[in-house]
């Protein structure tokens, strides 16, 4: 797998036991197949397990972990490794290893948690209280280098990865990224390598956290990186929240989110394919955020709370014209109600971006634009029905119907909370298009889908723009 790796088996981690720890010396020996690339892993029994660096230029590593884990796992609410026994370097073997206990999971999936906001937010309360301990004197140094110095090797090692990923897309996500300020903040405590592999399911809830050969101290982004290389759109919102990550913080991650996953792409496509496989992932990840492309093929997505904002966007500013407190059903005409005052959009991310294709963008900006707000909530795993149902809405949409856009955001606090922006032309060519029979009856089948998925009846808000700014 490595230039000069050095040769291990079953066999010579049987002799390294018996020499250097008699106790364990009739335990069996047997080898564990991981997507590990730095350390060779083999079970002792059912209860221990030896790892070994494959080169020296990783060794040091497990010396970090070995002297580091005693004093951070007090601290720590997720189980962590334990290291049991030290190895010393022989003729026959050049590094210091190490013997574990053994802890029980399987590296993390959609699949295994039960609830993947719940496996976010454990994986989130684990990076707080590990950037609580105190940097004390003579903690190593840790994580990438900062995103600038990466360039020249990131936009490699993605355009070698060409046809296994979307290059340009991937080059434009990395463009972004290096669009945020470099940090200067102060160093806090990291694991530096949060991906699947390290991060254990037991139960149907995250259990460990595994692999410290990189921890230390350095830029918090590092570790946020799981929201890509862990997480899907479900689970991304909730740890961002969690985290309470700004946007600076937040792009330099995906960056360092990008940066890794590329280098790992070019690196073992062929001799450890499941770990290329889990990059690819990544990076895919990656662009569903920035590029908001859904699994579900529902297009114009921008899914999680990404703060790396497209391009082109518009950004409004509202006033409400007439709140509406009795439910009312999608498609139902509004009553008039004036009244007017300050609508504060907080605490919303971007997840769903769409305008027709067919509606005609008007030239007509600004104050004579009016816009809807409906608030709805989902009941539990039915997101995606949701986007199906927009995709219907989407197909209603006629020339001059005057419709600009469509937004449907979540609360990053409530993932099953969401808001649904529509804004037209004017609120004439808006009433036009609600009194449209054609309409009133396509609508149906998408109002019952609603029946079905949202968590009681929504409520809308009716708004005119004060004021539209485009960037």
């Amino acid at each position: 797998m490595h230039d000069g790796e050095v040769h291990i088996d079953a066999e010579l981690v049987g002799r390294l036991v018996a020499a250097q720890f008699p106790e364990l010396t009739d335990l069996p020996v047997s080898a564990f197949t991981s997507t590990g690339t730095v350390n060779a892993i083999y079970r002792i029994r059912d209860r221990l397990y030896a790892r070994l660096p494959r080169v020296q230029e990783w060794a040091q590593g497990l010396d970090r972990e070995c002297h580091w884990l005693p004093k951070l796992a007090p601290h720590l609410s997720l189980r962590v490794p334990e290291p049991a026994w030290r190895g010393h370097p022989t003729s026959s073997y050049p590094f210091s290893w190490a013997i574990y206990g053994w802890i029980n999971g399987q590296p993390y999936t959609d699949e295994l948690v039960d609830d993947k906001d719940l496996a976010a937010k454990d994986l989130a309360q684990f990076v707080v209280e590990l950037r609580r301990i105190d940097p004390v004197v003579g903690a190593p140094r840790a994580g990438r280098k900062p995103l600038r110095e990466l360039d020249a090797v990131t936009r490699t090692g993605i355009e070698s990865a060409d046809g296994v990923i979307d290059s340009d897309a991937a080059t434009d996500a990395w463009e972004r990224a290096l669009q945020a300020p470099a940090w200067q903040g102060t160093p806090a405590w990291i694991h530096t390598d949060l991906l699947r592999p390290n991060v254990l399911v037991h139960g149907g809830r995250l259990t460990a956290v595994i692999d410290f050969g990189g921890v230390g101290v350095g830029d918090p982004a590092a570790d946020v990186i799981a929201a890509w290389s862990v997480f899907s759109h479900t689970g991304r919102g909730s740890f961002r929240s969690a985290l309470d990550v700004d946007d600076d913080t937040w792009n330099r991650a995906c960056g360092f989110a990008l940066h890794q996953a590329a280098m790992i792409i070019g690196y073992c496509p062929e001799t450890n394919p499941r770990f290329a496989a889990m990059a690819r992932r990544t990076v895919e990840e990656v662009l569903t955020d920035i590029n908001g492309e859904q699994k579900s093929g529902t297009s114009g997505a921008l899914q999680g709370a990404t703060g790396l904002w497209p391009r082109q966007c518009v950004r409004y500013r509202f006033l409400t014209r007439h709140p509406v407190r009795q439910p009312r059903h999608v498609g139902d005409p509004v009553p008039p109600s004036p009244s007017r005052h300050t609508l504060g959009l907080r605490r919303l991310e971007p997840h769903i971006v769409a305008s027709s294709s067919k509606s005609h963008r008007s030239d007509r900006e600004g104050p004579g634009m009016w816009a809807q707000l409906m608030k709805m909530r989902l009941k539990p795993e039915k997101e995606q029905d949701l986007a199906g149902v927009f995709a219907q809405l989407q197909a209603l949409e006629q020339p001059g119907s005057g419709l600009l856009r469509t937004m449907t955001m979540r609360d990053q606090s409530d993932p099953s909370q969401v808001y649904v922006l529509v804004v037209f032309e004017s609120e004439e060519k808006a009433r036009a298009r609600e009194q449209d029979p054609r309409r009133q009856e396509g609508l149906k089948p998408a109002q019952a889908t609603l029946a079905e998925i949202l968590d009681g009846p929504p409520e809308f808000v009716d708004l005119i723009v004060a004021q539209d700014v485009s960037v």
